[in-house]
């Protein structure tokens, strides 16, 4: 019930939130910048308390960084006829793209898109609502929708975009083509021409270049082109604004139901919809994550049939389901109640899909040891009696589910040193839920089994062998899930094993190789491209616009900005965030040691800001850096106020705080002094307790890792060294840069690449112990990890080759790869081990008799589970089910072609290789090898006796 609460209340979540790094120098430095803005005016105002709820001295806190320079985008009048304003970045918009291969810059293609705005949008109720209203003629109607086609109409005097003409269009395009070198041309020509050229390219034509086309259809006819030229898209921007209040998002959500779900009422033949931009994403992400369960529900389906194949019974079948469910809903219990942990992402649901692919392999591993232990006491005896055939099932089925279990959980254990709260958060339900199914096979599911036997088996056996086997495909699989030496798949199967051993050896490690050469090499494994965290596929109206569309809107550049540089004295970074709640970010640390009142302090400033202006990182522009005209204010300040006094430490010590009152009171007449605005910081008893200064930078935004990570370290390298030679007062100062998700975007980019490459590591050391301990053989433990590593080189490449990138989702999968490709080849390995001969032919090949079955029909579970999440349009679903089809067929090949051919060409005859700590305990091994091989050597007799 807990779990099905989950699946209801899922549509609350935040599916953005927790994928921000906790714990790192950024990170906490990020909470305690947000801190220090957000503080109530009583704990820490910018202005003396007795101003510090005066509205014209103290303005609301503003957005981080609203202060920095912004590279400014034209300012654009109202259209004077309809009173409109001209497109807006905040308004919604719709990308329309050719869908017949012409170019959209003609007048069919034009009319066109207007067709489009007038059936999806215009004539919708949401739409006549909610638009922007204006006066025309004495008549109320709504603003226009503007697009290159309205542009054209007004250009040309008409009043729609449906009244155009190809005249028009090509008088427009003519007009374009000379704005675009407008600079050009008004340094060539006389005066009056300039002035002509500068009436006719203003307004509407900025509005073209910087809103509706694309930066390089103007930088081509900047370069020569013709307006006809290439022009991949368009975009359009309605009189509705982007609104994040839930009455209003419901409205918007109606008109995006209603219009924009058909694709095919999206494309008339001429143009298409190609990209929304609706604020709906996450909105729409949250339904749509609930609605996607329907293809967990046909991978869990699909697992029931092949159990129910495999197992010959639909009892057993749904009591395999049941416990996957069970151990869901006790790991969902552990996970909130035991250890206490707040915070539930959405890629928690992602553990359904794991659960159901290891766990029909543990019912499997069960089965055909239930099978076998029974058989060889009918052998022994004559009969069986279930409580000897439990117990020795349980006994055997302990040793090899627990170390496939432990390896699985270890791996997705490790990843809780990230730094990502989703993936610490994910790393504990998974792998609590891998365990608790483990939990649950070895002591509930053996009472499914023994009812089983009890009521089911003897009615069910007579029906099987008479109507069953008259099904060719059942016959089939009731074949492949014998054990016989004489079943033709493992027959086919240790043939190709021994006759192409050496081939097979030689193909995989250049597989392997190739994959290491993929990842580090060519194309590499990338870096995520955009900031915008991807939630839906790419094909997605909203994914196309925020990963294809708005990075190359001219608008859209103008409203990036530069790197502000911050400094902050009297608070220190935040150590007291949760690393497990990304809602919770700490309070407010003030540094008590922190002291300006100074001399030492004061002139120590002064030699810092000089300093910091010859730096190459620093805008050299002098326009909006109050920092640096209010350090210099306030010594000049000090100064005067000292030489009026007659008294050299009028300023210094105890009185420096008033004199920090007096000169702000001043400051803050200039202009409204808010929590972004540099300068220094009371608390309630208007003793200066921080202070705070911002500067521009000289480097422009970037997504990318490379050039943020330049701008960080070297900001970061030189404040510190700075800040080694400052009075004591001083020294506990730090740096940072904020706006938006600059920083924090390089911080998730560094905590993945440092995380993934740890926890790959380390889930690999635990592999590696798992499977010494569990075989004792370092030849054995030697081969297995070469086939896992590999299978991990291989895994990345393939996906490197469709185009995955190192995001969160990706950093996951690839640290889970490790448990979930381990399990093939521990299996065989113990087979292999545990085998009741001396050569490792012999033993190669008993491995294959008496596992390969099973494992191929766990692989065949797992990759059918994978297969039917592809479709989602949730793109972790996807990738998830992308990452299981792979995982699992490169796991079930290098186990089978790799390991097995290694063990069979180069693996220890007898004991050799293996670690004894003493006689006895040789003694125990032996009998253990000899107890069970007995069970081992007896499936075949008990899967024919029960077909």
């Amino acid at each position: 019930m807990s779990q099905l609460g989950f699946c209801l209340d899922i549509s609350s979540f935040q599916v953005l939130e927790g994928f921000a790094p906790r714990g790192t120098t950024l990170s906490s430095r990020t909470s305690a910048f947000f801190n220090f803005l957000r503080v109530h005016p009583d704990i820490l105002s910018p202005v003396p308390r007795d101003w510090a709820f005066a509205p014209s001295y103290y303005g609301n806190a503003s957005v981080p960084g609203t202060i920095m320079e912004k590279r400014q985008a034209p300012q654009i009048e109202t259209f004077p006829e309809d009173q409109c304003p001209y497109p807006d970045v905040s308004s919604l918009k719709i990308v329309f793209e050719s869908s017949d291969g012409g170019h959209l810059f003609d007048v069919n293609h034009l009319k066109s898109i207007c067709g489009h705005e007038a059936t999806l949008l215009r004539n919708h109720q949401t739409f006549l609502n909610e638009c922007q209203m204006t006066t025309y003629e004495g008549n109320s109607k709504c603003c226009p929708i503007w697009s290159l086609g309205y542009a054209v109409a007004v250009m040309n005097n008409k009043h729609s975009c449906e009244d155009i003409n190809e005249e028009d269009v090509r008088n427009t395009g003519t007009l374009l083509a000379r704005c675009s070198n407008f600079t050009n041309e008004m340094q060539d020509t006389n005066e009056d021409t300039r002035e002509n050229i500068s009436r006719k390219c203003n307004g509407l034509v900025e509005a073209v270049f910087n809103y509706m086309v694309p930066e390089s259809y103007l930088s081509n006819l900047k370069g020569g082109g013709d307006f006809e030229s290439e022009l991949p898209f368009l975009v359009s921007y309605l009189p509705l604004r982007l609104c994040k209040d839930e009455k209003c998002l419901d409205k918007i959500e109606i008109m995006f139901n209603d219009n924009f779900k058909d694709l095919e009422k999206l494309n008339d033949g001429l143009s298409k919809v190609s990209g929304l931009d609706f604020s709906l994403k996450a909105r729409v992400f949250r339904k749509t994550l609930i609605s996607d369960l329907f293809y967990v529900a046909i991978g869990l389906g699909v697992a029931i049939i092949i159990i129910w194949l495999y197992t010959r019974s639909v009892f057993i079948a749904m009591g395999s389901i049941l416990n996957m469910l069970m151990s869901m809903v006790l790991a969902y219990f552990l996970y909130f109640v035991i250890f206490r942990i707040p915070f539930f992402p959405f890629i928690n649901a992602l553990a359904a899909i794991l659960v159901i692919g290891i766990g029909a392999d543990d019912t499997f591993v069960y089965i055909d040891i239930w099978r076998a232990t029974k058989t060889k006491l009918v052998e022994k005896r004559g009969f069986y009696d279930r409580v000897s055939v439990i117990f020795e099932t349980t006994q055997h089925a302990f040793a090899t589910l627990f170390v496939t279990s432990l390896t699985t959980s270890a791996a997705l254990y490790v990843s809780v040193i990230s730094n990502i709260t989703a993936t610490k958060c994910f790393a504990i339900y998974s792998g609590t839920v891998i365990f608790v199914n483990f939990i649950y096979t070895i002591t509930w599911f053996p009472c499914v089994v023994v009812i089983h036997d009890k009521y089911f088996t003897s009615k069910l056996a007579e029906s099987s062998d008479k109507y069953c086997c008259k099904v060719p495909f059942l016959d089939f699989l009731n074949k492949v899930s014998s054990c016989s030496p004489h079943n033709i798949f493992v027959k086919v199967l240790q043939t190709l094993v021994r006759t192409l051993r050496y081939i097979w050896i030689l193909m995989f490690i250049i597989l392997g190789l190739a994959g290491i050469l993929l990842t580090f090499v060519y194309p590499r494994l990338q870096l995520p491209s955009s900031d915008k965290f991807q939630l839906f596929g790419k094909s997605h109206l909203f994914e196309r616009y925020d990963q294809d569309y708005r990075g190359s809107i001219l608008i859209n550049k103008y409203e990036e900005r530069l790197f502000p540089i911050t400094f902050i004295w009297g608070v220190l970074p935040t150590l007291s965030e949760s690393q497990w709640n990304p809602l919770e970010i700490g309070d407010i640390n003030f540094d008590s040691e922190f002291e300006f009142g100074s001399k030492e302090s004061q002139t120590w400033l002064q030699g810092f800001i000089k300093t910091l202006e010859k730096q190459t990182f620093f805008d050299q522009q002098p326009q909006n850096n109050r920092s640096v005209n209010f350090v210099e204010d306030v010594l000049k300040w000090i100064n005067r106020s000292c030489d009026l006094s007659g008294d050299n430490n009028y300023c210094q010590g105890e009185k420096f705080n008033n004199c920090a009152q007096q000169y702000t009171k001043v400051f803050c007449r200039r202009s409204p002094c808010t929590s972004s605005t540099p300068g220094f910081r009371f608390d309630r008893n208007n003793t200066v307790r921080a202070l705070y200064l911002s500067f521009n930078s000289s480097v422009s935004f970037s997504i990318h890792f490379t050039p943020v990570r330049e701008f960080w370290e070297t900001l970061s390298t030189w404040t510190t060294n700075e800040l080694s030679n400052a009075p004591s007062g001083m020294q506990r100062g730090w740096s940072y840069s904020r706006i938006d998700s600059q920083l924090g975007f390089y911080d998730l980019q560094l905590s993945m690449i440092t995380g993934t490459l740890i926890t790959i590591g380390l889930s690999l050391v635990a592999a590696l112990v798992v499977l010494f301990l569990t075989t004792r053989n370092i030849l054995i433990t030697l081969y297995a990890i070469l086939s896992i590593s590999f299978i991990e080189s291989s895994l990345v490449g393939c996906l490197v080759l469709l185009g995955w990138e190192l995001n969160v989702l990706e950093s996951i999968t690839f640290s889970l790869a490790i448990g979930l490709s381990v399990d093939f080849t521990i299996h065989y390995g113990v087979a292999y081990r545990l085998a009741p001969y001396k050569d490792r032919k012999a033993r190669t090949l008993h491995a294959i008799e008496t596992l390969s079955p099973s494992i191929t029909v766990a692989a065949i579970s797992t990759f059918a589970a994978g297969a039917v999440m592809i479709p989602s349009s949730v793109v972790t679903y996807a990738q998830l089910g992308e990452f299981l089809t792979i995982v699992t067929s490169l796991s079930w090949l290098f186990a089978t072609f790799l390991f097995l051919p290694l063990c069979m060409t180069f693996g220890p005859n007898g004991d050799c290789g293996q670690c004894l700590l003493s006689k006895r305990k040789a003694s125990i091994m032996n009998n253990e090898v000899i107890s069970n091989e007995t069970v081992n050597g007896a499936t075949n007799a008990a899967f024919n006796s029960e077909s």
